[in-house]
Parts: C-alpha cells; structure tokens; sequence
C-alpha cells in the first residue's frame, strides 16, 4: 500500500516497535518491545479506539503518532505526512490530550486557553475561544483557577485546549478515567459533537464500554494488535475479521444470535442503566432474552432474592453501591440461565466484601450447573473452541 495515495487515511502505521529500556527486580536494565510490529490503518472522519488493559502499550502508540515519542522501527503517516520528516507541519494539524491533563492549576480557565493559543502562535483566537467556552459551558466559570475545577470540569478545559487552534484530528489518552459517571457521559456528548464537525479522534482507555461508542477498535496487549474492527464480535458482539471462534458448539462468524442466545455476558463496567430503575433494568434484559411473562415474573424474583435487592425494585440502578450494581449486572446477565457465561473483570473496583461474596456465589453455583468458561480473543486463522 502506498501511503500518499490514501486520501480517506488519517493515520497509516505500518510495522512499528517501540523499544525502551526497564529496570527490572535483580536492578537491571533490560530492553522491552513496549509496541511490537504494530500495524493499523485509521481512517478520516471516525472515532478509533485503542483498547487494553494497563502496560499494553496504548499510551505509546498515541504517543508515537503525535511525534512525542519516535519509533525504534517502522513508519508512521499523519493526515498523509511522514512523522520522521514532517513533524512540525503535522503537530499544527493535530491536538493531544494527555493521560493527566496538562493544565495549569494556578492559572484561570481563560489564562489556559491563552497559553496553550499562544503555544500554537495563533493571532485571532477570541471567537474560537467563547465558541469552546460556550460548547464546553465554561463560560460562567471562566475566571476561576483550573485547580479549584471539579474532574469533569477539568476534563473539558483539557479539550478545549486540545481544540483551541482547530484541529484536523485529536489523540485523547484515557481522558475519562477518574471521572464521575455523569461527566464521562457528558464528555462523549461533547465528543460526538466534534466528531460531527469533521475533526476525526483517536483514543485509548481501558473501558470496553467506551470502545462500544466508536468506529472502531483496535484491541493490544502486550504492544501487539489482536484484532481490529466494529465492535461487535467478542461474545458474538463481533464479527471476526477472520477465522472463526466455536462457543458452546456454535460458530459466532455463521450464527451470532444463537450464540447470543446461549450465553452470558457481564461486562467490565456492568452494562446497565443509570437512568432505570433496579426492576426496569430486569425487564430490559428479559425483553432483550425474549422471556415470557411468566418466566420473567419467576426469573426476576430469583435475581432480586439473589442480588440482595427486595425492597429496592424501584431504586435507580446510579444510587447503589458497587458490591449492588455487580450482583444486579450478574442477574442480567444469566437471566436467561445461559449453560455459559463470561465475566469482563467482574470484580474490578468492587470492594473486598463485595468480592468474597461473588466468589462464594460462584463456587456455590457450580453445583447448581453454573460455571465460567473463558473464551480469549487471539489472531488466528483456525477456529477457537469453547
């Protein structure tokens, strides 16, 4: 492929390691491939995620594309502009929103967007500046120190910096963790609404919810690509690229739904809805399992007895705690007494009660004909079995 002749391309990275230079517990240095053989294609116009858990390589790659850091090996092109040679004329076209939001906490909401204009050596940056204030609803808060914002506020001073001298592209790394439910939701209204305006984003986070509101999805571990495309294969969520994956004697490429049908799936950060309530969220799920009155009435009973929950139907699922929202997401997720179930780090974030009870839950269940079978996603032209 001839990068140059790719107009619809924003990003081409083709064949990328990234070597850097660890100490390790006997106190020595020890070179490691923190990106290996890395090659992915983003195209203009679409939100493109990088997804993987900590130490997977996500923070180098977006660092690599926005000329922070160069590769060891391969080439990298920017809105079909080399990295190596073009740097400088890619960095104007591009914004970067790091993984700690670079701000100044002695200095005002307005000082931050003049600075980082400034950096940029915009002239005429005023009108742009009250349009990002307005689109962010910054305005009335303009004046107050950056140190004194809450988590979401910072989190869109960090993006209007990052958009300040209107951008091509954006490379966002992780922007929403550590904040609050309702301001990552409001974060990716703003999102899609710079998506609109043509300006294409490129992030990382380690949520696979998020990755369910892109484009598409580049999956890393270890800094190399498992796979990447919609998504919506893993679980029959999504269709491999290529090959095929077999769960519970059905083939996920050739009958997702009935594989959907079969299984469970609990999500990493419990796929519920903080707008319903505990019993709305039940029959959401039993609609989706098309269950019948009469065994939704009796299913639903034995997941509010289950969950601890009798007594609550009618609170919203964003007003309970975590051990709560973990054993109603689980209820949801075997409504349907699936003979397989898979859990995405069930009990991340969850505190240590919390824990022991879903493991004492899923080693009582065992008897009872419930187990977990693990299926993991690789590259692989062969089919994977569950």
């Amino acid at each position: 492929m001839n990068p140059s002749d790719n107009n619809g391309s924003a990003v081409i990275v083709q064949d990328v390691r990234k070597v850097v230079r660890k100490v390790f517990v006997d106190e020595r240095q020890h070179a490691v491939a923190a990106v290996d053989r890395l090659s992915l294609e983003i195209r203009r116009g679409e939100i493109f995620t990088l997804v993987g858990p900590d130490g997977a390589g996500k923070t180098t790659t977006i660092r690599m594309m926005c000329g922070v850091l160069p590769p060891t090996e391969g080439t990298i092109r920017i809105l079909g502009k080399d990295m190596r040679t073009e740097r400088e004329a890619v960095k104007r076209s591009i914004g970067y929103l790091s993984q700690r939001f670079s701000l100044y906490g002695d200095l005002t909401i307005d000082e931050n967007i003049d600075f980082f204009a400034e950096i940029h050596r915009l002239q005429d940056f005023r009108s742009r500046k009250e349009e990002l204030l307005d689109f962010m609803r910054l305005t009335p808060f303009r004046g107050r120190l950056a140190e004194r914002l809450s988590g979401g506020m910072k989190q869109k001073l960090a993006l209007a910096c990052t958009l300040i001298h209107t951008p091509q592209m954006i490379f966002l790394d992780e922007p929403t963790t550590g904040v609050d439910p309702v301001s990552r939701r409001d974060f990716w209204k703003i999102l899609s609404a710079v998506l609109k305006s043509g300006v294409t984003i490129v992030m990382a986070t380690p949520y696979l919810d998020e990755a369910e509101r892109s484009t598409r999805v580049a999956l890393i571990q270890q800094g190399r690509l498992l796979m990447c495309d919609t998504p919506r294969m893993l679980c029959g969520l999504l269709e491999p690229s290529s090959g095929d994956a077999i769960v519970g004697g059905v083939s996920v490429r050739t009958d997702p739904d009935a594989v959907k049908a079969n299984i469970g799936y609990m999500s990493q950060r419990f796929s519920l809805y903080e707008d319903l309530t505990v019993e709305q969220n039940i029959n959401f799920y039993g609609g989706i399992y098309g269950l019948e009155s009469d065994r939704l009435r009796k299913r639903k009973a034995w997941v509010l007895e289950m969950a601890g929950l009798v007594g609550k139907e009618q609170t919203l699922r964003r007003n309970l705690s975590g051990g709560w929202k973990q054993r109603l997401a689980l209820g949801c997720a075997i409504l349907h007494e699936p003979p397989i179930v898979f859990f995405d780090e069930p009990t991340g974030g969850i505190d240590p009660v919390s824990r022991r009870n879903f493991w004492e839950w899923r080693f009582c269940s065992k008897s009872r004909g419930w187990w977990r079978r693990r299926f993991s996603a690789r590259r692989s032209t062969s089919a994977q079995r569950v």
